[in-house]
């Protein structure tokens, strides 16, 4: 489990080494969340995009999506606001891919609804 706390007060203390109590972080997930993001994005900017490194650290965005959806579901029970909700969910969609299946178009029928089902 992830708590994150807005400050550190004097009495409160981050939590980064003990597993035996939960994950204490200062700031909040949604803006830590979207600075990694953030920092992917720039790695990946500059690289070059036909290297075999290119290649791994895209493999890596699979395991930040993860993370987006934990992230997402954690703001959903804590009932944040609107805007939180919607930063997090442009941030899930930003890593969608939408990719042409061509073998579907070459099936026969013309309809595209029975494609779908």
């Amino acid at each position: 489990a992830v708590v994150s706390t807005q400050s550190t007060g004097p009495d409160e203390e981050e939590n980064l080494e003990n597993p035996e109590k939960p994950l204490t972080v200062a700031g909040s997930i949604l803006v830590i969340m979207e600075r990694a993001d953030d920092e992917f994005t720039k790695l990946l900017r500059n690289l070059d995009p036909h290297g075999t490194e290119y290649v791994q650290r895209l493999s890596d965005e699979a395991k930040l999506c993860v993370v987006i959806l934990r992230i997402k579901a954690e703001l959903a029970t804590r009932k944040a606001s609107n805007n939180e909700m919607c930063r997090i969910y442009l941030r899930e969609i930003e890593h969608l891919y939408y990719k042409v299946d061509y073998s579907a178009e070459k099936g026969g029928t013309g309809n595209s609804k029975a494609k779908m089902d």
